[in-house]
């Protein structure tokens, strides 16, 4: 199975679990509901992302590919773990500036080497996911009850970095 395989069904489950938590942020779920959809999208790319850095045939590429796949994975898994014990999110917070921080440079790199439509699509998800850990950290570390932006931003990230590309991939389309 090839990194952009895994890629894009990894991307088509993260866009629906921004879009579920978007769509909470926007007051249109119980925080209960987000867990099954955080640990079901986090335990899944947490396999994409073992898959890739502990297989027999693992090179450079896919331990990379693994390693920011585990930056989602581990996301996902601490909201599901916020909500089902009521944590402030504080701690994940933190975690998203740490992420945020990291993805920088990723993002950096990948405008650097696009030379295709999907190099400058995947670009536009990096500098994308930024912005949005980014945003997590300010709204979870600082309390700001920004919400309704937030989850509309989360909703925009969804479909245009993760479901729309992830899809595309899946389908054949963008290879």
């Amino acid at each position: 199975m090839s990194i952009l395989s895994l890629t894009g069904f990894s991307l088509l489950y993260v866009g629906v679990v921004l879009f579920i938590n978007g769509i909470w942020l926007l007051d249109k779920l119980t925080k209960k509901e987000i867990i099954f959809i955080d640990l079901f999208v986090g335990l899944i790319s947490f396999m994409i992302a073992s898959r890739l850095i502990f297989c027999a045939d693992a090179t450079t590429d896919t331990i990379k590919a693994g390693t920011f796949t585990f930056l989602f994975s581990c996301t996902y898994l601490w909201v599901a773990f916020n909500q089902y014990m009521e944590c402030d999110g504080r701690g994940l917070g933190w975690f998203c500036l740490f992420v945020a921080i990291t993805a920088v440079p990723i993002t950096v790199t990948t405008i650097g080497s696009a030379d295709s439509i999907l190099g400058w699509w995947f670009a536009f998800c990096w500098s994308m996911w930024t912005m949005l850990w980014f945003v997590y950290f300010l709204n979870l570390v600082y309390q700001k009850s920004t919400n309704q932006a937030i989850g509309r931003f989360t909703v925009f990230v969804a479909i245009s970095t993760a479901w729309l590309p992830g899809f595309l991939i899946v389908s054949g389309y963008l290879k």
